[in-house]
């Protein structure tokens, strides 16, 4: 994509899991009840549906009471958020290793200077726990510990295609390709399993709404002879969808849009900066990547 383009569009961890949601559920119920008796009432595990005797024991009364709008984070779950960011932050050293190692690159691409992605491993470091609160944010019946590990999951190769088109403009078909099919096979089967076959359905079609809305731009781009983004895009776009559409369409919506918006932001900031022109190509995968990750950690309806 460049400047003038993004202008004009502006598993692996069994024993930390299982005990997260029980933990922090509650806790953000008893929370919300204080401001939102509604709201707090719409989450799974919310005192209101919880026997008397069984909420001392789930929201240990050693922790403080939070500030009204606050929710408050049982010690118990404390630590399975700490291991969260270390393995996050572990697999972003294992990311960062590989890309600063160019094994991504092809001959042609040997010759450019060593990227510098140390980003990758605060992120990662951060958006596990971060991803792994999101869900009890949104509305509706709670994910599974599976589905919080899938996510998760994910992150890593969502990571891994930042940071190489970033190095060089290039969105690697060894991983888009496999991710056009794979998300949503994984994704319809553990909808199924968790009993929420709308969530499914999304998933099923989530690909199909992202990858089409952005091959509508793509096409757009083409007849007026002013070429923004790349089939690179658009296939990422593709793996996104069935990800942010299985939360919810308004996710999908949101996702899409703060990837667009991302991308127009960094534009100006690359333009103010004198880094860049209008007609200089910049990497879209990582605005992409980042407003994917921003609308899933959204309270969306």
């Amino acid at each position: 994509m460049s400047i003038a383009a993004a202008l004009f569009v502006a598993v692996a961890f069994p024993g930390l899991l299982p005990n997260l949601a029980p933990d922090l559920l509650p806790a953000l119920a008893l929370a919300l009840s204080e401001v939102a008796p509604g709201a707090a009432a719409e989450l799974p595990g919310a005192p209101s549906a919880l026997p008397a005797a069984a909420i001392p024991t789930a929201i240990p009364t050693a922790i403080p009471t939070a500030p009204a709008g606050i929710c408050a984070v049982p010690a118990t779950a404390l630590a399975p958020l700490a291991g969260l960011a270390v393995v996050g932050g572990l697999s972003g050293l294992d990311i960062r290793r590989r890309v600063e190692a160019g094994v991504h690159r092809r001959a042609e691409e040997q010759r450019l200077p060593s990227p510098r992605v140390a980003w990758l491993v605060p992120v990662l470091a951060l958006s596990w726990p971060a991803f792994a609160l999101a869900p009890a944010l949104v509305r509706g019946p709670g994910p599974t510990p599976l589905v919080v590990a899938a996510f998760l999951v994910a992150s890593l190769p969502l990571a891994w295609l930042a940071a190489v088109d970033l190095d060089v403009h290039r969105l690697p078909n060894a991983v888009t390709l496999p991710g056009l099919w794979l998300g949503p096979v994984v994704l319809v089967a553990l909808g199924l399993i968790g009993g929420d076959p709308a969530a499914a359905g999304r998933a099923a079609v989530g690909g199909l709404v992202a990858g089409g809305a952005y091959g509508l731009l793509y096409t757009i781009g083409l007849l007026l002879a002013r070429p923004g983004l790349g089939l690179g895009d658009v296939k990422l776009a593709g793996c996104l969808g069935p990800w942010l559409a299985f939360c919810g369409w308004t996710h999908l919506a949101t996702g899409l849009y703060l990837g667009l918006a991302f991308g127009g932001l960094g534009a100006v900031a690359l333009l103010l900066a004198r880094r860049a022109r209008a007609h200089t190509p910049i990497a879209h995968g990582p605005a992409m990547a980042l407003g994917a990750g921003v609308a899933l950690c959204l309270p969306l309806g």
